[in-house]
């Protein structure tokens, strides 16, 4: 090649080069040589020549369609656990509906039961009261006796007096079916208080010694029959309490706590052992043998219906201590009912 390029254009010599017309000499010489042009190369030389890079290249591609694959399929799984997991919360939504719907079922019965057993036992003192009063004027009519006006008067209005009570506690029943609220008004905590341990007393309920102390004029802002319903529950339980002690009493005792009004009622009835001082606080459980479990229940549900709420301590040397407490009325609340 260097010789060829060497040889001098000129002609003088014999031989010369120029730029030629036809290149079949030149691609036979380039041939012998395993030179060709770019137009002539076939793809097969290109493969050859440039094979790594077609190898890489492949390489690359295998690479990512395999990672493209493994990707659908793991995308593909994923949806089929989640379709799976989604079937299954349907499934345990159906059988929480299903398990609800009974549960609400039995809670649904559960609360007749325990608005009936309320009613009855909350009527047995009124009822109890009018029997009473009608009784005993029913005896001295039947003696040929003339009852004195004065204890007609007296009687007819208790009579009358307990009946709107009765009429008073079917309609709270029902509010508390409607969830309706009963009217709160202001009145004197001692005044109702007194009211309740004199009836309670004459109705023959109240046998033990009672005694009233602490302080004075202080007014409530809740609903009073609401109270009068606590009152008389608690002081029940604490006479059943002490009716066996030899020296049975009951302690009652006011006082202001601030914004709660406290009517702490103490008995000095036995002691109590761990089991039966918790089955106080579980609604029918009732440590008396003929008990429906409802009035420590009751007076909760009715205290704390009133802003109010009831604690129940032991007492060391035997007895129970409950401690009632109401909201104190406010000035700007209704003057005393």
């Amino acid at each position: 090649m260097e010789a060829l390029l060497q040889l001098p254009p000129g002609k003088e010599e014999g031989s010369y080069w120029t730029v030629a017309t036809d290149y079949d000499q030149m691609n036979l010489l380039l041939e012998r040589m395993e030179v060709r042009y770019l137009e002539d190369r076939t793809i097969g030389w290109i493969l050859r020549y440039y094979r790594w890079y077609f190898i890489i290249g492949c390489g690359l591609l295998l690479l990512f369609i395999l990672n493209w694959a493994y990707l659908a399929f793991a995308v593909r799984r994923k949806t089929a656990q989640l379709h799976r997991k989604i079937e299954e919360n349907r499934e345990y939504e159906r059988e929480n509906r299903k398990i609800t719907e009974r549960i609400e079922a039995l809670e649904k019965a559960k609360s007749i039961g325990i608005i009936s057993a309320m009613v009855a036992h909350e009527l047995k003192q009124p009822l109890g009261a009018i029997n009473n009063y009608s009784e005993a004027i029913l005896r001295q009519l039947k003696r040929g006796k003339k009852p004195a006006e004065e204890i007609l008067t007296e009687a007819f209005s208790e009579i009358k007096s307990e009946s709107q009570r009765a009429s008073d506690i079917v309609e709270f029943v029902r509010n508390i079916g409607r969830k309706e609220p009963r009217e709160r008004k202001c009145f004197d905590l001692e005044a109702a208080v007194s009211r309740t341990i004199r009836l309670m007393k004459r109705l023959g309920r109240l046998n033990s010694k009672c005694t009233l102390s602490g302080a004075k004029n202080v007014l409530v802002f809740a609903d009073p029959l609401n109270v009068d319903l606590v009152l008389m529950n608690l002081l029940k339980n604490a006479e059943e309490a002490v009716r066996n002690q030899s020296n049975a009493e009951i302690k009652v005792e006011i006082k202001n706590a601030g914004a709660d009004a406290l009517v702490i009622i103490d008995d000095n009835g036995p002691k109590m052992s761990d089991e039966q001082f918790a089955s106080l606080r579980n609604l029918g459980q009732s440590s008396k043998k003929d008990g429906l479990g409802l009035g420590l229940a009751i007076v909760r549900e009715l205290l704390e219906a009133n802003g109010g709420s009831l604690k129940l301590v032991r007492i060391p040397a035997g007895g129970l201590r409950c401690i009632a407490s109401l909201p104190i009325a406010l000035e700007d609340k209704n003057g005393p009912g």
